[in-house]
């Protein structure tokens, strides 16, 4: 009688662990690399500057088996099929439609492969900040220490080209931004120091706050990453020298 028992749990398990590698009706599993191939989402994050650029996705095959297409889905429709090229394929940014910074997708990446099945792979894909302010720029300093205020900045996109960066500063949050003219700053990263430019036209007196401002543009595009510094009462150069 044990071993009667034995056997039919041995069979139970048995079944289990075949029926949940079997592929529905659909030809979908519950696992994709278990059905001779699956494509994986390479592109998970974009910014608004990539709008019309080309979002990569990786395809892994067993041995005989190709991928003959790949559809991207969101709430259960085709969004667009991606274009294939060995073992890759791409589809645009601009399938998504509009998007704005801190937006998502949440689609699903469906590989048909040869041998007649089905991956079926979700993936969410983030729209982020391309513009981001260097962690050591200060929030205040001395009114006789402006000089010597580093402002770093860095922009980064997944792939799209940026036309230009400026600087822009006001003296309070109520007045309007001046741009600061002939900078000529590097697209993807730099810094600047507040002596490479006259900012006397802020009428700067302690208590004031800078508003300072990197923007990056494409097209019609701009996006910018705000900072503030406090102007402080001036220091006396004898405690650096303490």
């Amino acid at each position: 009688m044990k071993n009667i028992l034995k056997y039919i749990s041995f069979c139970l398990i048995a079944v289990v662990g075949l029926s949940s590698c079997e592929p529905d009706d659909n030809g979908y599993r519950e696992d994709p690399r278990d059905v001779g191939g699956y494509a994986y989402l390479q592109t998970r994050s974009l910014t608004i500057f990539d709008y019309d650029q080309d979002l990569s996705i990786e395809l892994f095959t067993d041995e005989g088996v190709t991928v003959e297409s790949v559809e991207i889905i969101e709430d259960g429709s085709t969004l667009t099929t991606a274009d294939i090229s060995g073992d890759m394929a791409t589809f645009n940014a601009a399938d998504l439609g509009s998007f704005a910074v801190d937006s998502t997708y949440s689609v699903r990446v469906r590989a048909s492969l040869s041998n007649g099945n089905v991956s079926d792979d979700p993936a969410t894909i983030s729209v982020v900040e391309a513009v981001a302010l260097g962690g050591d720029n200060p929030e205040a300093a001395p009114i006789n220490k402006l000089d010597d205020v580093e402002l770093e900045y860095s922009v980064s996109t997944t792939s799209a080209p940026i036309d230009e960066v400026n600087l822009w500063v006001k003296n309070g949050e109520d007045a309007e931004y001046m741009i600061i003219e002939d900078l000529d700053l590097d697209t993807a990263e730099g810094s600047v120091s507040m002596s490479d430019f006259d900012y006397s036209g802020l009428n700067l007196e302690v208590g004031d706050v800078i508003f300072y401002q990197f923007a990056a543009t494409r097209g019609d595009l701009t996006e910018g990453a705000e900072g503030e510094i406090t102007v402080l009462e001036e220091e006396d150069d004898s405690e650096d020298e303490d």
